[in-house]
């Protein structure tokens, strides 16, 4: 005899969300008799099962939007009453029922993939689309991804396979009962419009009351009022817990204009709250914080982000509130980042299934980019197909922001020759070691995009277009491998920049310089300490640090970094990278380079912080 809670779960899998009188209906006709003392909700948390106003509800339903949503779909169908054998196979989410259609598609499927298990992961991903949304459009993109390539003349009949076996998958939107089942039960056609009001005299639209139980023939179809709906009241309470919370934050966010952090929260609080009805008011605040910065190209350093983290006493969360952040940007704020032109995916849909190249096959799902290491070597470059492509992605990326990064993949897989396609990448939420990747192929991508005019002795480079993607690109690899301790590739980079860009405008001489204390080079670092501007604030502060380091007097160089800067002063001190956020690029990069430096050893700051607190 299966447990109470383990039927909730098979029935939450097969529907999404489903009240509890319905379970006990279903429980009670499949089980006979049983009665129900208690709920061990633990138990349910654990199997990722919320319990909210007598709904049992999927985790994958997250927001109250969703939720509310999925409700007004599945209102007016009846429940399926599954057998007590598909209640043991659906305590299994995964589960997916292998019939005549599924064993059809499979072996039509593989036909072209010669490969069972990529066969049965589109199947898989198919069904669970259909089961979540009903969606059936998104077949292309399921064989597009995997690199399966289908003669056009056999597409059709392939995709009536799809549509089959689709009528046979139960769907949370129709209280999990299959497309076939209540096609086979329609015994009437509508008649009525489905906003019309409904002839029952309910007063209700007739979507919301009759339209199914007519159409589908059942006369235990039922119907629930919304509660998951967001009043006006709920959304000024949201507005104003995260305007509180927002007197928390520092005051020179204040200062932050079109959009201002107020115009942030008054337009997530009247046209996202349902989005965002379980999240915390201060994890809201921290991810619109995020934004913020995004909309006024501010660089979020990773000190800044950890003191605005204390603040909110939100710390350890920068990972959940980056993910936060650009939810609430697609979700709650619009399509900020449209394509104007739809005929440009179509498009790209094409030369992508005309194009489909083998080794798509192989591209590793858990890590996109991982491709990108091999891939260079495997695709023959072509200018007139660069052009072509760089056409196709400027209509994707017309406002300057990765929207469609299907469409983004789909380029990078068919010509991974684009570095500007590649950089957008990195503006979205990846993980350290899919930027190293990242930064790795944009350095390779542009060499080879451009190599016949940087082979070319008249070319002359520039920090500017596509160059200043190039060498940021190199800058940013060479900090990380700093990072790492990998300093003599560190310096290799740093030195590359430089014979580039001799203008020095990102301060790669000066990042250098504690490329060359670690790797004992302290003549080289003598002779740049030498050449530096007199009066710089490289040249006063890398001055006084020389003389911490060798142990010698350093009371007047102090009293020149004093003078000089005493905000950077104070931050190195006392280790705190936030207080020199408003000034510019050189003094934050020395800062950031001098407290990773002594980081490792703060005795030798010690001796400065002393001098510094008794002035």
């Amino acid at each position: 005899m299966m447990r109470y809670e383990d039927v909730v779960i098979s029935l939450v899998n097969i529907n999404g969300l489903i009240h509890k009188n319905e379970i006990d209906k279903i429980y009670k006709s499949v089980f006979a008799d049983l009665s129900v003392d208690s709920i061990n909700l633990n138990y349910l948390n654990e199997s990722f099962i919320d319990y909210e106003n007598n709904f049992f509800i999927h985790d994958s339903v997250h927001s109250l939007k969703d939720r509310k949503d999925l409700l007004d779909d599945k209102n007016l169908y009846p429940y399926y009453n599954p057998t007590s054998t598909e209640i043991k196979f659906y305590l299994d989410e995964d589960y997916i029922e292998k019939n005549n259609e599924y064993n059809e598609l499979f072996s039509i499927l593989n036909k072209y993939t010669q490969d069972e298990e990529i066969s049965e992961d589109i199947i898989f991903d198919f069904s669970l689309g259909v089961r979540i949304s009903l969606d059936f459009e998104d077949v292309l993109s399921l064989l597009e991804r995997s690199g399966v390539e289908i003669p056009e003349e056999q597409f059709d009949s392939l995709l009536k396979c799809f549509v089959s076996y689709g009528g046979t998958i139960r769907s949370w939107k129709t209280n999990g009962f299959t497309l076939n089942e209540l096609k086979n039960r329609n015994t009437k056609t509508q008649k009525v419009g489905r906003n019309e009001p409904c002839p029952c005299g309910s007063g209700k639209k007739y979507k919301k009351c009759c339209i199914d139980k007519e159409d589908i023939g059942m006369d235990d179809a039922i119907f629930y009022e919304n509660i998951f709906e967001v009043s006006v009241d709920d959304k000024n309470i949201l507005e104003r817990k995260l305007m509180h919370k927002m007197t928390n934050v520092h005051f020179h966010i204040m200062n932050m204009k079109e959009p201002s952090l107020e115009d942030l929260i008054s337009d997530v609080s009247r046209f996202g709250a349902e989005y965002i009805s379980d999240k915390r008011p201060q994890d809201i605040v921290g991810s619109l914080l995020y934004i913020l910065f995004r909309r006024h190209n501010v660089n979020i350093t990773e000190k800044r982000k950890e003191q605005l983290l204390k603040v909110l006493r939100v710390y350890g969360k920068r990972d959940y509130l980056d993910r936060i952040s650009y939810y609430i940007e697609r979700e709650c704020l619009g399509d900020y980042m449209k394509i104007d032109s739809i005929d440009s995916i179509s498009v790209v849909n094409e030369l992508y299934r005309r194009n489909n190249i083998e080794v798509f096959k192989a591209i590793p799902k858990k890590n996109p980019f991982k491709f990108l290491e091999t891939i260079f070597d495997e695709i023959e470059y072509s200018e007139e197909m660069a052009d072509g492509f760089e056409k196709f992605a400027l209509e994707i990326l017309k406002d300057g922001s990765v929207n469609q990064k299907l469409e983004l993949y789909k380029l990078v897989y068919l010509f991974p020759f684009l570095p500007f396609v590649l950089y957008e990448f990195l503006q979205g939420e990846i993980s350290y070691k899919e930027r190293l990747l990242l930064l790795k192929s944009i350095i390779k991508s542009y060499e080879i995009r451009y190599e016949n005019e940087m082979n070319n002795k008249e070319f002359e480079f520039t920090v500017d277009g596509d160059n200043k993607i190039y060498i940021l690109s190199i800058d940013s690899l060479a900090f990380f491998m700093k990072e790492e301790g990998k300093h003599k590739k560190s310096l290799e980079l740093y030195d590359k920049a430089l014979s580039l860009d001799p203008s020095n405008k990102y301060g790669y001489s000066e990042a250098n310089l504690i490329n060359y204390i670690k790797l004992g080079r302290i003549d080289i670092f003598d002779k740049e300490l030498e050449e530096l501007e007199e009066g710089s604030l490289y040249k006063i502060f890398l001055d006084l640090l020389n003389k911490l380091i060798k142990d010698e007097p350093f009371h007047n160089d102090y009293l020149k970094a004093y003078d000089r800067c005493e905000t950077l002063l104070e931050a190195i001190c006392e280790n705190d990278f936030f207080l020199i956020d408003e000034y510019d690029h050189t003094a934050k990069l020395f800062a950031q380079d001098f407290l990773a430096f002594f980081n490792q050893d703060r005795s030798v700051i010690k001796k400065l912080k002393d001098i510094h607190q008794n002035n």
